[in-house]
């Protein structure tokens, strides 16, 4: 028995003596292993940065996964607003069309009442029902009714029918678009209008109160142009003009 004792001792005195000289050699070398502390510490870390990525990775596998379920519903709503817009030009452009219709089939109604206006000797009644009706296509009935005052007065009922329907439409209505029709007359070229017609825009310009042709008128009544009643036209259309202007 005391054989195997001191055997045992002298086992771990040389397994004691082995390590001493390892560690001496490894010291010496550097290439010391880490210590059982330090091998803990570092499996410890390791475990933490597994669960850190662990943690990443299925944060990013939640988030693709939200995509995939948004994408049906981002793709539901682009659908709507791109259904909606579509039938937003289709209905825009129906619009459009329809107006133009109406454009033509107005143009052609107006087209019809001026051939009534223009009928060969038509009588005062229907020159007058025709050019009120006229002066319901607004601006574009004004134009033709004033090409209407500058006739002769073997078609005074045409004539008078035009200047009535505008001073009717003009108190009523859209003043300055008549007034400014109608000075344009003076502004452009009197010469394009006979002295009926220059008589009838005068008197129109002054009863209508159209001060912004006043200038245009003491210019044509400087000029001296026109026979006595287009000179009378003028002035009285010039005095009228000038009272209201003292007034405003």
């Amino acid at each position: 028995m005391g054989e195997g004792v001191t055997t045992a001792m002298d086992d771990g005195g040389d397994e004691a003596l082995r390590e001493s000289r390892l560690a001496r050699l490894e010291r010496a070398y550097g290439t010391q292993s880490p210590t059982i502390d330090e091998r803990l510490k570092r499996l410890e870390e390791a475990g933490k940065n597994s669960e850190s990525k662990n943690s990443w990775l299925t944060a990013l596998d939640y988030f693709l996964k939200f995509l995939g379920a948004l994408t049906p519903v981002a793709l539901f709503f682009l659908g709507l607003f791109i259904k909606d817009s579509v039938e937003t030009a289709f209905r825009e452009r129906e619009v459009v069309v329809k107006e133009g219709y109406l454009d033509i089939a107005s143009a052609q109604a107006m087209e019809h009442l001026l051939a009534s206006l223009r009928r060969k000797n038509v009588s005062e009644g229907d020159a007058e029902a025709a050019a009120s009706m006229i002066t319901g296509y607004a601006l574009h009935g004004i134009r033709p009714l004033i090409m209407e005052l500058n006739l002769t007065r073997a078609k005074k009922n045409r004539s008078n029918a035009a200047e009535g329907a505008l001073l009717s439409y003009a108190l009523t209505e859209d003043r300055e678009a008549v007034c400014a029709k109608l000075r344009r007359v003076f502004v452009m070229d009197p010469a394009l209008f006979d002295e009926g017609g220059i008589e009838r825009v005068a008197r129109l310009l002054g009863s209508l109160g159209c001060v912004a042709a006043l200038q245009d008128l003491k210019a044509f009544a400087a000029a001296g142009g026109g026979n006595d009643a287009v000179r009378k036209a003028v002035s009285n259309a010039v005095n009228a003009l000038e009272n209201k202007g003292r007034r405003l």
